[in-house]
């Protein structure tokens, strides 16, 4: 986790919606064979994602994912690994599941 928290110095943003995924939490939980922001993003070697030589820009993403995912496939791209739930302008599908997940939740309690 010391790594991640460094990143997480500057890009606190994206390690508060990272340490809220699958990745982060069983990061957190102690388990060290997992997704880190080095994984995807490099180290040394760190690009804008709109560089052709990122290693999340779009034609590299499903090499960088195949690294740990072997099996991939291109719809394995549609996941949005550090989504927001309280995003709705950049993530409103998630936003709405989560809202309805909520409601769902809220309805069953209260009808029990």
């Amino acid at each position: 986790m010391v790594i991640t928290r460094n990143c997480g110095s500057c890009h606190q943003e994206q390690l508060r919606t990272y340490l809220a995924t699958y990745h982060g939490q069983v990061n957190t939980l102690g388990y060290a064979y997992t997704a880190k922001c080095f994984d995807c993003h490099g180290s040394h070697t760190i690009q804008l994602v709109n560089d052709p030589r990122s290693s999340v820009s779009g034609d590299n993403r499903l090499a960088t994912c195949r690294k740990c995912h072997a099996n991939a496939t291109a719809g394995f791209l549609t996941f949005e690994p550090r989504g927001n739930a309280n995003d709705i302008t950049h993530y409103p599908y998630l936003w709405i599941t989560a809202k309805f997940m909520t409601l769902l939740l809220v309805s069953v309690f209260a009808f029990f």
